[in-house]
């Protein structure tokens, strides 16, 4: 079956009905005792990196379908606990929109807490926590600690870095080539060239743009240290094979 990215209503409440159905009656109870672990995981947020400068002779790297080729391995019902197991029963052995970039991301989207911004009509005011009957905050730390993972182990090599690519010296290529290989993640080249870093959200690199200008430019990193176990125990699940 294969439907159209202009579909996103229909895309999102696809994917929600395929979790719903597959995966409900698996999930973590909330009083296990790793659930506030990962939920503070989540809210350290995913991956970013910034070096502001001009650079020449670069490329920017991506991960090809970082929240996928993840998820699809671990599975929706991983059970996870930060800094010490990473466990495995259902990796997604089928997914019948695979081929939809949409359908693939919110894979990722259902798993996250739900909520309710209320607005004054001048500013927002508040958030207001909402029940998501599909909410795995296990699945999302590990996630962006794999993540996390990736960035961490290119070090000093990287000039941008944003959730799943970024930005470094075509010299530092065969680091990033490595280090992928390790984590058993495909990747490609977006772009080359002088690359302009200003900030998270804002370079240029080849015919890559941000769209609008920030003036300031901000060092930023968020990066997590190196994790060496858990690089290893989510190798052992790279070579399950694409889902039909």
């Amino acid at each position: 079956m294969s439907i159209g990215d202009d579909l996103s209503d229909t895309i999102s409440a696809l994917s929600r009905d395929f979790v719903s159905v597959a995966y409900t009656d698996l999930l973590p109870r909330c009083d296990n005792p790793n659930w506030v672990l990962c939920e503070n995981v989540v809210k350290q947020f995913k991956p970013q990196f910034a070096q502001p400068g001009v650079y020449r002779d670069c490329v920017m790297v991506d991960l090809s379908s970082a929240y996928w080729n993840i998820i699809r391995r671990i599975g929706y019902t991983v059970r996870y606990r930060p800094g010490r197991s990473l466990g495995v029963s259902d990796p997604i052995e089928y997914f019948p929109w695979k081929d939809n970039k949409l359908a693939r991301a919110m894979l990722l989207s259902c798993a996250l807490e739900s909520g309710l911004w209320w607005w004054n009509g001048k500013d927002t005011v508040k958030f207001e926590k909402t029940f998501n009957v599909l909410y795995q905050p296990m699945l999302v730390a590990a996630v962006y600690d794999i993540l996390h993972g990736v960035a961490s182990d290119m070090g000093e090599a990287l000039l941008y870095y944003n959730v799943d690519g970024g930005i470094i010296r075509n010299a530092h290529l065969p680091l990033w080539t490595e280090v992928c290989e390790s984590w058993g993640l495909p990747w490609k080249i977006k772009a080359q060239g002088y690359a302009l870093v200003r900030s998270v959200g804002s370079y240029s690199i080849g015919n890559i743009a941000t769209k609008g200008s920030k003036k300031t430019n901000h060092h930023f990193s968020n990066l997590k240290p190196r994790n060496g176990w858990l690089r290893q125990r989510f190798l052992a699940f790279s070579g399950l094979s694409d889902p039909d």
